[in-house]
């Protein structure tokens, strides 16, 4: 039975891939030391940087960012990279584009609301 398309272009297998993403985003946020929250940042960051890969990975890199960011430059690289990937991928999808521009509020939100020093 072949896998089917939902209405954001994603296969069966890239849905279950992103719910099981989002499930642990928290739990491994509680565990790791901060050299490892640095590099989940990192990494979230190059993926957003990458159009070959598929959007559901993009949509799991923006949630290891989201509960990670702690510095301004941090947000900056994030943000940077949002809009790197919008201007690539957004004319392709809007509803992706739509994702990416509600993410890249949330970033600022949260980042105003922990308020930690740069």
């Amino acid at each position: 039975m072949p896998l089917a398309k939902s209405s954001s272009n994603l296969t069966q297998w890239e849905l279950t891939m992103k719910k099981t993403l989002r499930a642990w985003v928290p739990v491994w946020v509680d565990i790791e030391s901060d050299s490892q929250r640095r590099e989940m940042v990192a990494l979230g960051t190059d993926l957003l940087h990458d159009t070959s890969v598929p959007i559901a990975l993009h949509y799991a890199a923006m949630q290891l960012i989201g509960f990670r960011i702690q510095t301004k430059k941090e947000l900056d690289a994030c943000l940077e990279a949002i809009q790197y990937l919008g201007v690539e991928l957004g004319v392709q999808n809007t509803a992706f584009l739509s994702c990416l521009q509600r993410t890249a509020v949330s970033f600022r939100q949260n980042f105003a609301r922990i308020k930690l020093p740069n």
